[in-house]
């Protein structure tokens, strides 16, 4: 895991916050409303927000996903690999370490319950149920 630290910088009336390395060298700059570290495996990522929608950087401050979501979250403390990302009032699941989509934005309802996971999809009110394991690809059966 890596030393590095959030931090936050007064602009214009604002609070700011960013991310700097073990040798005060920025990583993510001071532009973002919010920064919160998640760590998986070793790894920091940041989930960032910049005008009330979220993004994801890598340790390295590199943007994984661009600041266009309405909520990112880890989707569950067994699975922090895998993140809940909200659009369009859609929800759907992204996986930090294959840094790829699980499950576009596209699900009405998503939950945990140990390992399955419950997917409830708009108009339909169809579920789809699938059980997790952190090899396994994310997939409906129907």
């Amino acid at each position: 895991m890596s030393r590095n630290q959030i931090v936050s910088i007064a602009r214009n009336g604002n609070t700011l916050f960013g991310v700097i390395g073990q040798n005060s060298q920025q990583i993510i700059s001071c532009d973002y409303a919010s920064v919160t570290s998640i760590a998986h495996n070793g790894r920091d990522f940041y989930v960032v927000e910049k005008q009330y929608k979220y993004g994801l950087n890598g340790e390295d401050g590199r943007v994984i996903l661009s600041c266009v979501y309405d909520s990112i979250s880890i989707l569950n403390q067994s699975f922090p690999q895998y993140l809940k990302v909200k659009s369009n009032g859609l929800y759907g699941i992204y996986n930090i370490i294959k840094e790829d989509f699980e499950r576009d934005c596209e699900a009405k309802e998503i939950t945990l319950t140990g390992n399955i996971l419950s997917i409830r999809y708009p108009k339909t009110f169809l579920w789809g149920l699938i059980k997790l394991s952190s090899t396994e690809k994310v997939k409906l059966p129907f």
